[in-house]
Formats: structure tokens, sequence, C-alpha cells
């Protein structure tokens, strides 16, 4: 393991311990230095596939965070990146089971916080002709 790939998993299991005790900001922090350190490594090699993968990853953490904070709008953004690169990935490698397991999750979750938008949107014509 590199120490940027340490420092990575340092700042993701960091960011997965906050989110967990529901100091989302901390959460949110944690997780973007992780997503800096892999796509400062991505640049460097942009064909290392394990680097991208590091960065769906994060996108995908990055997103749970903001969910559970209540930003949709910032955590739809989050997983459409993710599954950007997820399908990107699994075009690459068809057979690696992490990367279809995570373009199903981004694709489930991208489809719940519409419906979550679209339940807000609703409720919200319902309570204005109400009053």
């Amino acid at each position: 393991m590199t120490v940027a790939e340490a420092r990575f998993s340092a700042h993701q299991r960091l960011g997965i311990a906050l989110e967990s005790k529901g100091d989302y900001e901390g959460a949110l922090a944690a997780y973007q230095t992780a997503l800096n350190i892999a796509e400062a490594q991505s640049q460097k090699d942009p064909n290392n596939v394990d680097g991208q993968k590091e960065i769906l990853s994060a996108h995908l953490h990055h997103a749970d965070a903001l969910i559970a904070r209540g930003d949709n709008d910032a955590a739809l953004a989050e997983l459409r990146q993710a599954l950007t690169l997820g399908e990107s990935l699994s075009r690459r490698e068809p057979d690696h089971r992490y990367l279809q397991e995570s373009v199903a999750l981004a694709h489930v979750s991208i489809a719940m916080q519409l419906l979550a938008q679209k339940d807000a949107a609703q409720a919200a014509k319902r309570g204005a002709a109400r009053y």
C-alpha cells in the first residue's frame, strides 16, 4: 500500500466513523479529503483503475453523508458523478463485482432521491392548496 492509498483509506474510514456518529459536516470534510487524495493520484496515473475505484468510493460515501444531512441536490450531483465513473470503469472491467454493485447502488440512490424530491414537491403543493 502506498502512502497516498493509506491516507485515502484513513480519511475514508474517518468519514465513515464520523457519519455513524451523526457528524455529517466532519464526515463530509473527511470524504472530501479522501476524494482530493484519490483525484491527485489519478492525475499522476490516469490509467490506474484502482485509483479510479477510490474516486468512485469517495463519491458514493460523500453522497451518503449529503443525503443524511438532507442536501439532496448536492447528493444527486455526487451520485451522478459516481454513476458516470462507475459505468466507465464497468466497461473496462465488466466482471468486477464491486463496480457492478456500485453502479447499481448509484442507480437506486438516484432514483430514491428523485422520488423523495417529487414527494416533497407534491407535499408542498398539497400544503399550499390547504392554506
